[in-house]
């Protein structure tokens, strides 16, 4: 899964923010980060989360 974010910012700059996640440490962030980077995202947040405690 991952998710863009369009932020107007000051100065006639705009921003884009991404986020890439996975659910368990076996799976892989590199398709959904590269996706992001083609797309043109200026940050990239991103995190592998486990639905255990």
């Amino acid at each position: 899964m991952f998710r863009c974010f369009y932020v107007i910012g000051g100065k006639g700059k705009n921003y884009i923010f991404g986020y890439a996640r996975v659910s368990t440490e076996a799976q892989n962030l590199d398709r959904q980060l590269d996706a992001l980077k083609r797309y043109g995202v200026d940050f990239i947040y991103n995190e592998k989360m486990t639905g255990q405690n």
